[in-house]
């Protein structure tokens, strides 16, 4: 039986922990990086840092979160994927920002200003196509959808691919468990 805080509330020390595994849960991803945050800013150099790392995070947290709306699990591990995207891109910004800065031989910044008319203009000259007609677009055609298609099965692949792991991982430990249970 739990102990119970509260007869009032119906708070048990269950529900206590819970709470805090679920909070621990939700901070634990992100914590690896604040003193990585802090160091860059202090020291103003990002040398060590990998934005490829950024990258995967990003992707796996990405396609986390789109899976949740397919088939929902529990909340504070969407919660945490959130958090960690939000992470990521403060750490992204940083990194670039800090790499703009030292950056030895500084490249002349270059700001589209043209007009949309004057930009198709400028791309139908490109395109040696005349008068009316229209340049060629690669989303206007069947193919891009075959390509949206095939990117949605690579996701789906991959994220198979990645609970099979998990899921073979969880029935090897639980087997494990089973051995060492029986044994006793």
């Amino acid at each position: 039986m739990d102990w119970i805080i509260s007869d009032e509330l119906g708070l048990t020390v269950g529900h206590l922990v819970g709470w805090g595994a679920a909070g621990a849960m939700i901070v634990g991803g992100v914590a690896p990086y604040i003193p990585q945050y802090r160091q860059i800013k202090r020291t103003q150099d990002a040398e060590g840092f990998s934005l490829y790392v950024c990258l995967a995070l990003l992707i796996a947290n990405t396609l986390r979160i789109l899976f949740w709306f397919g088939k929902r699990y529990e909340l504070p591990l969407l919660i945490q994927s959130i958090v960690m995207n939000i992470t990521m891109f403060v750490m992204i910004h940083l990194c670039v920002t800090v790499r703009k800065k030292n950056q030895i031989i500084r490249a002349r910044e270059r700001i589209f200003t043209a007009q949309p008319d004057e930009t198709a203009r400028w791309l139908d000259q490109r395109s040696g196509i005349a008068g009316g007609e229209k340049p060629h677009r690669f989303y206007a055609t069947p193919c891009f959808d075959n390509i949206i298609w095939s990117v949605q099965c690579i996701c789906y692949i991959m994220w198979d691919i990645k609970l099979s792991i998990s899921l073979s991982s969880c029935f090897y430990l639980f087997s494990i468990a089973c051995l060492l249970y029986s044994v006793k």
